[in-house]
């Protein structure tokens, strides 16, 4: 008969508190409450087990003695406490679905995997994380995979999907696919680029997780959209492995971004390997079409438009130049083929035949540069605060507090974020003037895609547009007099240098203070973005309004700012504006 040893009272109450113990178990402390996350009763093995761990470890000590098999259901909390407890002889048990598990799902190494964020879909605008199980073969398309996600109803529409992603109104769960389920949906379909982060975890450490993924199969938590989502979750699997925190401080929300930003600090170099960045299809033709001469460029744009002459002399020209002008031609077709679900017959012969003079030249690929662009951690953290001193002519100084939630502007560093795009969320501004304070705006949510195309083929170019919604001033000459506002614009975007956009666009607002009157606006609108130095930054916004449902005159405005910084986590702004009243700023702000 086997002999179990069970420990002291006062030995499980220690245990019962230990960090990885309550990691395992989901349990977290909240405003008034510490208690477990899962909402499904078969995950605690007591009654109490999401209020009290010390029950559940109680519970769980004697299950796995006395009803050996829960053992198989529970890996994770088998492989921690028979390291905590050297004295704790546990009965010999099969698990025969474990071990198909275990076989199934080996890997050498585990990787983070940070997708950049996709401005056509509410879900995907903040980017996403998943979990990659890396093995020793060829095919890295054939490795698995874990993300977290919502369970959303294929009958919720978008707003439906907003509304109880942010209260609470979905489930979440865990579920595994092969990594090229993503290549496919990310690099592919939704031309978005993949940064992997390779984790240095142990083959124990990879052992404890994939135990702890089996416990929570088929189980589900609450998902909220700003704080337990994916990038939550994740980050949650990694510390209970790594004992690494990778929550922001001071942070209720967590965004993909920042557990990539923690992940990276150099408190935590230990746990991060390799960096492994993989282009979006329409990355690599990009790649690709900046690197030819002039020639071969009207050469790639002139077969685009038919010319079937100058495919027919590729076969005769110089090898390595053919080979350029193909390869960029299978990417273009590749991206036209994602972008609008299939080619046309003309598309398809033309890359028919660019295949077979392909095969004709001689093998070998051209020797083509490498221009990794900068990863996303070096991109500046997407919170900030900050306070300015401004001077406007109709009511004097004041000073205006400005708290923005997320994400980024034209003027931050946005690397590896959506090219020429600013993606704002719940952005606060207070004005104090003559010891008053008061709302001077605030934005609910503002996404600005200029759209711009670094190739300027046929189909590779999109309109600029922008969407906004919140509650501010009328104008810049009053102090109370803010109202709610919905504002969209569209129009198109050119680039004269890297480093430079300009954009005209019909700009349009509605302004209402209450349901029953409105104020509709519509006029042109130039825009400019100019990224002059590594540390300096400019944008220039100006057009006129036109009053289409008052007798209001028609107005003009104008926005002129610069941003100068040589640390991700400051800069300093100055700004001019007017709108019926100049406005004269200067600002220091806090990223974190």
């Amino acid at each position: 008969m086997l002999k179990l040893t069970v420990p002291t009272n006062s030995n499980l109450q220690q245990l019962s508190q230990h960090p990885t113990w309550l990691r395992l178990l989901h349990i977290e402390t909240g405003l008034f409450t510490r208690q477990g996350r899962l909402s499904q009763n078969d995950f605690y093995l007591s009654t109490q087990g999401a209020l009290d761990p010390k029950q559940e470890l109680t519970a769980t000590i004697h299950q796995f003695t006395q009803a050996p098999k829960t053992q198989c259901r529970f890996p994770a909390r088998k492989l921690w406490l028979t390291t905590q407890l050297k004295q704790l002889k546990l009965p010999e048990v099969t698990c025969p679905n474990y071990s198909d598990y275990q076989q199934a799902f080996k890997a050498n190494s585990v990787s983070l995997v940070y997708a950049s964020g996709y401005l056509g879909n509410p879900a995907s605008m903040f980017g996403h994380l998943l979990l990659k199980l890396n093995q020793n073969h060829n095919t890295k398309l054939l490795d698995n995979t874990f993300s977290y996600g919502a369970i959303v109803p294929a009958s919720d529409n978008k707003l439906e999907y907003i509304f109880n992603g942010i209260t609470g109104g979905y489930q979440g769960r865990f579920s595994n696919q092969k990594y090229h389920h993503h290549q496919l949906a990310y690099n592919e379909t939704e031309l978005r680029d993949m940064w992997e982060y390779q984790l240095n975890f142990s083959p124990m450490q990879i052992k404890f997780l994939l135990a702890h993924l089996w416990e929570l199969e088929n189980h589900s938590l609450t998902y909220y959209f700003f704080r337990e989502n994916c990038a939550y979750q994740l980050a949650k699997l990694i510390e209970l492995v790594s004992n690494v925190n990778l929550m922001v401080d001071f942070k209720p929300w967590v965004m993909p971004f920042d557990v990539i930003k923690k992940l990276t600090h150099s408190s935590n170099e230990h746990l991060l390997g390799k960096i492994i960045y993989h282009p979006s299809r329409q990355e690599q033709l990009y790649e690709k079409y900046i690197q030819l001469t002039a020639s071969e460029k009207r050469d790639v744009t002139q077969i685009i438009n038919g010319d079937k002459q100058i495919i027919e002399s590729l076969i005769d020209r110089d090898a390595t130049s053919s080979k350029r002008i193909i390869d960029t031609l299978y990417d273009y077709f590749a991206f036209l083929e994602q972008k609008n679900k299939s080619l046309t017959d003309n598309q398809t012969s033309t890359r028919h035949k660019l295949l077979n003079h392909r095969f004709k030249l001689p093998s070998g690929k051209p020797d083509w540069l490498s221009n990794r662009p900068k990863a996303p951690h070096t991109a500046q953290p997407s919170s900030k605060v900050s306070i300015s001193q401004i001077y406007n002519t109709e009511y004097g100084s004041a000073n205006l507090i400005n708290f923005r939630a997320g994400y980024y502007d034209f003027l931050t560093a946005n690397s590896a974020r959506v090219p020429w795009s600013e993606l704002i969320a719940f952005d606060v501004s207070l004005l104090i003037h003559d010891h008053n304070v008061s709302l001077r705006e605030f934005i609910f949510f503002s996404i600005n895609n200029l759209n711009v195309t670094k190739t300027g083929l046929p189909e590779d170019k999109a309109y600029a547009w922008s969407l906004s919604s919140g509650y501010g001033a009328k104008n810049l000459a009053c102090l109370n007099c803010a109202e709610f506002f919905v504002s969209g614009n569209v129009g198109q975007s050119w680039t004269l240098t890297p480093g430079s956009v300009f954009n005209l666009s019909l700009a349009n607002k509605i302004q209402f203070s209450d349901l029953s009157s409105f104020q509709l606006s519509t006029g042109p609108e130039i825009e400019a973005v100019l990224l002059l130095t590594p540390w300096w930054a400019m944008s220039v916004k100006t057009g006129r309004a036109f009053n289409i449902s008052a007798s209001e005159d028609s107005s003009n405005y104008l926005i002129w700012e610069q941003s100068f910084s040589t640390n991700e986590n400051w800069d300093i702004r100055t700004a001019i504006q007017y709108d019926k009243a100049f406005e004269y700023s200067f600002s220091v702000a806090k990223y974190w």
